[in-house]
């Protein structure tokens, strides 16, 4: 047998399947495992080191974590301190990650909060930790034209056609959108007519199981990553309306 050496890190361990978690005590209990589809055993002799954000010993209680593996895993437990109570470490971070951004875009010179911007940054609470801030601060330097940050969102899901109510249509596409294009409600028939007609035509290249995202399901052009942070904000929700209308002609 070859002996395996060094660490291994388990990324949330709390979500562990259960089954999953009682091949790790093995490994950690004896010492050696046997890879999938191999009868040949194998020794290790590694530091284990895992994370979790949900309470280990609670899940343990309800039964969807095995005690004997926390209690080998527990030789030593530290406590990562969240975000918010990093102090100036979160100023750091969101200049980091704010420089880094403007480099990708290729913006000229360094990026900037204003004084009300680190407030919000201060106050707010960040239950998402770094992540949560990283892409906060991302999307405000690919939002904003210039260097100086003036604004930020933190909630990206807030609908501001929420309170539109009945009198603009409860259901986002279906009145709100034909009517900022121009175009009178032709029927619940005639939009699904021309929805199957265009899903038809582009069958081919999108496969019939992969319909166009019609303007009854706006929101979901509006959930992208960043892989387009080249293209402007403008041009992109331009696109995105321009693609959704195009469906109703």
């Amino acid at each position: 047998m070859k002996r395996q050496t060094g660490y291994s890190f388990l990324d949330e361990i709390g979500l562990i399947p259960f089954e999953v978690q009682e091949k790790i005590l093995r490994v950690v209990e004896y010492g050696t495992f046997e890879r999938v589809g191999s009868s040949e055993t194998k020794e290790i002799n590694v530091r284990i080191l895992g994370a979790a954000n949900q309470d280990l010993p609670a899940l343990c209680r309800e039964g969807k974590f095995k005690q004997d593996l926390l209690d080998r895993l527990s030789f030593e437990v530290l406590f990562v301190p969240p975000l918010r109570a990093r102090g100036e470490d979160l100023f750091i971070l969101a200049d980091y990650f704010a420089q880094k951004m403007g480099r990708e875009l290729g913006k000229k010179g360094r990026i900037s909060f204003t004084d009300e911007v680190v407030m919000q940054l201060k106050t707010y609470s960040w239950p998402g930790n770094i992540r949560e801030l990283k892409n906060t601060v991302e999307r405000a330097v690919y939002r904003t034209e210039g260097n100086y940050i003036s604004e930020i969102v933190l909630n990206p899901f807030v609908n501001p056609y929420a309170d539109a109510g009945a009198e603009t249509g409860a259901e986002f596409g279906k009145s709100v959108i034909p009517a900022a294009a121009g175009i009178e409600d032709e029927g619940a028939d005639m939009r699904t007519d021309k929805r199957e007609a265009f899903n038809d035509a582009e069958g081919s290249s999108r496969g019939k199981n992969q319909p166009y995202p019609h303007p009854e399901s706006f929101n979901d052009f509006l959930l992208c990553h960043r892989c387009f942070k080249r293209q402007s904000f403008n041009e992109q929700r331009n696109s995105i309306q321009h693609k959704a209308v195009k469906q109703f002609n």
